[in-house]
């Protein structure tokens, strides 16, 4: 469905009995942070939800529906590394399934590098910062404080793309996760 008619069909909606009994659910990612005419854009109707990171009870719960047996020592690691984020912990679950015989701590000991899992991940984030000078100056800054930085003299977009790259939330930023 393309932008128009997921448009044309959201006002109808309001509008044609008939089309009031359909429900519309638009899922997206605002990991791509690319300039959207909001005239145009299907993502400037319906309600917006920012979901958190996952707490610890989160993630025991999704490796349990992942059928994982894990500890809550091998959680604890995993999330120093990785934080809550979904994706990045479904990730290390679905490698931990396919690989049977794998562990955490393998997984953890070469999470950072070009063999790890995380590999196609720190190259995109990496790809970004070359990109976008001002997002690496914001990195920066970030990266050098050993407090949660206020970025200032960042413009908000980059302030932005780092919240979106799972760095914590609030008017100061520091990362959420050694990864």
């Amino acid at each position: 469905m393309n932008s128009t008619t997921f448009i044309i069909t959201f006002q109808q909606r309001q509008i044609i009995d008939t089309w009031k009994k359909v429900r519309l659910v638009v899922i997206h990612s605002t990991e791509a942070y690319i300039p959207i005419d909001m005239n145009k854009s299907p993502f400037n109707v319906g309600l917006a939800i920012e979901l958190p990171e996952f707490t610890q009870e989160q993630v025991c719960a999704l490796a349990s529906a992942n059928e994982l047996n894990m500890s809550k020592i091998e959680i604890e690691k995993l999330t120093s590394m990785v934080g809550g984020h979904p994706y990045l912990l479904q990730t290390a679950f679905d490698y931990l399934n396919m690989f049977s015989d794998s562990t955490v701590d393998e997984i953890l000991a070469t999470a950072t590098t070009e063999v790890g899992i995380y590999k196609s991940h720190l190259r995109e984030l990496w790809c970004s910062l070359l990109e976008n000078q001002n997002l690496m100056a914001a990195m920066k800054i970030v990266a050098d404080s050993i407090e949660p930085a206020l970025l200032h003299e960042c413009c908000d977009i980059a302030a932005a793309r780092l919240r979106q790259r799972n760095f914590s939330y609030g008017e100061k930023l520091s990362a959420n996760s050694t990864l």
